[in-house]
């Protein structure tokens, strides 16, 4: 996620959490809800984030600047040195040295110190402060690395165009289809042009400090973790002042915890507004309004919806950090899915850890981290494609839809062929379908009518 979004996203969590957390009923929750705008979090991006790029690059400047003039300790370290080569010492140094009888020589008839004690002035440039500039650069690196990864994956490439062994006549190798081959590649570069190349520029910048006197001899220190202390140095110093307070700001874009906490309040509204918008009414008999903790504008009642052809029922698995759908067809309703979206709030590329889930009781299951998508098909995950121009209410809805998803179908055909994989290892009970090849259910509901419950 990139410091742009982060910064849309905690902003529009709070603004959600100041309006919901006051409601005492559904009547003024829902009201609340429905008065409140969704903000895309990629809203006019492309501006906000060349602003950020270049608030970054006065930033670099500044610690560029450091490097050549900076805080630096100075304290007395004690020494031994032969006493030819100290001129002075102080009284505390030469009662120490009269104490040290292994110092002392007799020539003739005097006794002279061969060694003494002294002090020698330490120039020392491991600071807290300079902990910190070192920090900062490191974090400016991971933001920018994180909208290097986004624009890169704007440009388009033939592994997300043509599909693997297509021959038929949709297939983008039937070269007669002009259509279909006209945009396999990007044709032009201008709404991101400016933004590489200044991402070029930065990358160029940390590449000169990392050269430096002062990077080279700070590298391997510790970096500062958690909140930073204000030092005299930090007030005082106004390039020092200005690394501090960008610490102090991005420091809770890197939380994990209130990132997910920001992620899932915005996902909840989201969801809600994504299916009132699709047609659904809100039924609100027999609950008892209460939220799921003070910090949450989630309810701890499912929420059930009424639609047309599908019931829905949208609850907060806590343990999971997930969003649990169960979809009830309307008219039979003994025939139900259950669906689940994780939510991971993903500042840095490496921290989603993906690993293999117990997915027999959910008939689909996404993970969600609002610049990637992954799917969990087959006991694994694979990352899903979607339009880097789409809104987070677009992705939405494509998900939910993606649960009630009605396809017409001859009902003699797919009664013993699973339109799935062609199996006719097929389980069957009172018209819904479980396909012993490819593990996928279907419902026939009514004549041509086939309710495709898993994901193609």
């Amino acid at each position: 996620m990139r410091l742009s979004n982060a910064i849309s996203l905690f902003n529009q969590a709070s603004s959600l959490k100041s309006s919901l957390l006051i409601a005492n009923s559904f009547e003024d929750y829902f009201a609340t809800l429905n008065k409140m705008k969704v903000i895309d979090l990629n809203q006019d991006s492309y501006r906000i984030d060349f602003l950020t790029l270049q608030e970054l690059n006065s930033l670099l400047n500044t610690i560029l600047s450091i490097t050549r003039r900076h805080y630096r300790s100075f304290k007395n370290n004690e020494i031994v040195l032969r006493s030819e080569l100290v001129r002075n010492f102080d009284n505390e140094s030469f009662i120490k040295t009269t104490k040290e009888m292994s110092f002392w020589h007799q020539k003739d008839f005097s006794v002279k110190p061969m060694w003494v004690y002294t002090y020698e002035m330490v120039d020392d440039l491991n600071t807290y402060e300079n902990r910190l500039v070192i920090s900062a650069l490191r974090r400016i690196e991971l933001i920018i690395k994180n909208y290097d990864y986004y624009y890169a994956h704007q440009v388009a490439i033939l592994e997300n165009n043509l599909n693997k062994n297509d021959f038929s006549y949709a297939s983008f190798l039937y070269k007669d289809n002009r259509i279909l081959n006209a945009n396999l590649l990007s044709k032009e570069n201008a709404s991101s042009k400016e933004i590489d190349e200044y991402i070029l520029k930065l990358k160029a910048k940390i590449k000169k400090i990392q050269n430096t006197p002062f990077y080279l001899a700070l590298k391997d220190i510790p970096l500062v973790i958690g909140k930073v202390a204000m030092t005299n140095i930090f007030k005082e110093n106004h390039l020092y002042n200005k690394v501090y307070r960008f610490y102090y700001q991005t420091h809770q874009y890197l939380n994990q915890t209130l990132g997910d906490e920001s992620l899932i309040d915005y996902s909840y509204f989201l969801i809600i507004k994504t299916l009132i918008k699709q047609g659904y009414q809100i039924k609100q008999d027999n609950l008892a309004f209460h939220l799921l903790n003070e910090k949450s504008i989630i309810l701890a009642t499912p929420i059930r919806f009424l639609g047309k052809d599908f019931n829905l029922e949208l609850s907060y698995l806590k343990e999971k950090k997930a969003f649990l759908i169960k979809v009830i067809n309307a008219w039979r309703k003994s025939d139900e899915s259950t669906n689940l979206i994780y939510l991971h709030y993903s500042f840095n590329d490496n921290e989603v850890n993906l690993t293999p889930l117990k997915s027999g009781e959910y008939n689909n299951i996404y993970l969600y981290s609002y610049d990637k998508l992954w799917v969990y098909q087959n006991d694994q995950w694979s990352v899903a494609k979607f339009s880097l121009e789409q809104t987070d209410q677009d992705i939405i809805d494509i998900i939910l839809k993606s649960f009630t998803n009605i396809i017409e179908g001859k009902d003699e055909i797919y009664a013993t062929i699973c339109p799935y994989c062609g199996s006719r290892y097929l389980l069957e009970e009172n018209k819904s379908y479980h396909c012993l090849n490819c593990h996928k259910n279907y419902v026939i509901l009514r004549k041509n009518q086939i309710w495709i419950k898993e994901n193609i």
